[in-house]
């Protein structure tokens, strides 16, 4: 990534800074999603937002925060759409499907990529850690949520440590998209969904339905 804006205010913005701002996240996210981390400059940006470098600095203080703001952002409004979306479910094998297609959407809005994108620069950029660390902090929280919900009155309850367990799916869907990412393998994602809706079908009643209340009901 090159940092190719200056920290002086920039003159010729929009006149309404606050559009300015919403198009500097949009033009990041997408730009990130589109051309990686290495690839994301603020001249591009920029071009693609209609504005001045400069006004990278003046809004945000600097690209890093830019690109987190923009993910942040979009990852505010996904976790919304998940919980909103997830609550309609009527069936395990719906719910399935669900999030199947809500991850459908955070590839095609850019929010997938992006993720991807920012994971990646960790190693040569540190300071990312620490601001990706809320993001994903966010979904933990959510999923460990709806697996304490899932299991309770179940079998698995007394012995399913729902952090851990949180932990680990949150790990097999970063794996999986980092994987993507590095070999361009864009089927791994929906061959996980495939074995996800085989193994609902292998579920005895009671524990579905109460995975089903749990995943998709709880809020």
């Amino acid at each position: 990534m090159n940092e190719d804006a200056t920290p002086q205010r920039a003159r010729g913005g929009a006149a309404d800074p606050e559009q300015t701002k919403q198009l500097l996240l949009d033009a990041a996210l997408r730009s990130l999603a589109d051309h990686g981390y290495a690839g994301t400059t603020a001249r591009g940006i920029a071009a693609v937002a209609g504005t001045n470098p400069a006004l990278i600095n003046y809004h945000f203080g600097g690209m890093r925060q830019l690109l987190v703001a923009a993910l942040a952002r979009s990852n505010e409004a996904r976790l919304a759409r998940y919980r909103e979306a997830t609550a309609e479910v009527v069936s395990v094998a719906d719910l399935i499907r669900t999030w199947e297609q809500l991850h459908d959407e955070d590839v095609a809005v850019g929010h997938i990529g992006a993720l991807v994108a920012l994971l990646g620069a960790t190693s040569t950029v540190p300071e990312l850690r620490g601001d990706l660390s809320d993001i994903f902090g966010s979904w933990q929280g959510f999923v460990e949520e709806k697996v304490s919900a899932a299991v309770a009155g179940t079998p698995l309850g007394p012995f399913l440590p729902t952090e851990q367990a949180a932990f680990v799916i949150l790990a097999l869907f970063v794996g999986v998209e980092l994987l993507t990412g590095l070999d361009g393998n864009e089927g791994r994602a929906a061959e996980l969904f495939r074995a996800g809706d085989l193994l609902a079908g292998l579920l005895p009643d009671a524990l579905s339905s109460g995975l089903l209340a749990g995943l998709g009901g709880a809020s």
